[in-house]
């Protein structure tokens, strides 16, 4: 992760937020802040900073109020940098992202919820752990950008090809809405191979097509179909074994004769899902 310029530690502060170097710890960190730009941003931060403070004894070192906060040191700073008028940080850790929209949560800061959220979609999230987008995006409520992610999972082995730590954060509410849009998917695609099948060829049963149906199912992401590689290779394997399909008899037998337009109208109608 990249940090912005801005050090908390100015001169002109009104506020110290203290925070743990990690979750825990007895070492703690301190940032000297602005309570009117925390005001702002956090409905949190503005209710407890009208709370009156009782008076300082002149004894006291510390001129400024301390604000003890469970937040580690390194999400606090992270929070504080999206919160402040300086250039933003650059997330790239998915897990971080998470605890910062609990925090944004936490402080009602709806406008930091806002910017991650877009931040949680940006494509290089998507394209390398869409199945942690689409569990932080369930767990902190967000039903766009869970739909959104639900795509780009298809490709994965949803039952046997999750991470630990995605489960790990996913209700089984979750994992069942996940299961569902894959179930619906597959059969999207069944579906599809068998209206192709059928305006190529209306009167024979091709039986390659219901072997390549049958290939599909054991496949809960429907991956085998999602890219004209795989589905070629796919269909390459099943015509192999459907040399005894009946349609091979005629010009109706898909894989013999039709494979080509078959195979361009597959994948014009997945592309369109």
């Amino acid at each position: 992760m990249s940090t912005s310029s801005y050090i908390f530690d100015g001169p002109d502060p009104d506020v110290i937020l203290r925070a743990p170097l990690q979750p825990g710890s007895d070492e703690f960190k301190d940032f000297h802040v602005h309570k009117v730009i925390l005001s702002v941003a956090s409905i949190t931060f503005r209710d407890t900073f009208s709370i009156p403070q009782p008076p300082r004894h002149a004894s006291e070192s510390i001129t400024l109020d301390v604000v003890p906060l469970s937040e580690s040191a390194n999400v606090l700073e992270t929070f504080l940098q999206l919160i402040y008028p300086v250039d933003p940080p650059v997330i790239e850790d998915l897990w971080l992202l998470d605890d910062l929209f609990r925090v944004a949560d936490k402080y009602i800061a709806k406008g930091i919820t806002t910017k991650l959220q877009k931040r949680l979609i940006s494509p290089s999230f998507l394209q390398h752990d869409p199945i942690g987008v689409f569990a932080i995006a369930c767990r902190s409520n967000l039903d766009e950008e869970a739909r959104l992610a639900v795509p780009h999972t298809f490709s994965i082995d949803v039952i046997n090809r999750i991470p630990g730590e995605h489960l790990q954060v996913m209700t089984a509410q979750t994992y069942h809405r996940l299961l569902t849009e894959h179930g619906l998917r597959r059969k999207q695609i069944i579906d599809i191979l068998d209206a192709a099948r059928l305006s190529i060829d209306s009167q024979n049963q091709c039986q390659c097509v219901e072997r390549l149906k049958d290939k599909v199912h054991p496949h809960i992401s429907g991956s085998p179909l999602l890219d004209r590689a795989t589905l070629e290779t796919c269909f390459s394997l099943v015509g192999n074994m459907g040399s005894g399909c009946p349609g091979r008899m005629w010009s109706g037998c898909i894989i013999s004769a039709w494979s080509s337009i078959f195979v361009s109208d597959v994948m014009r109608r997945i592309e369109a899902l």
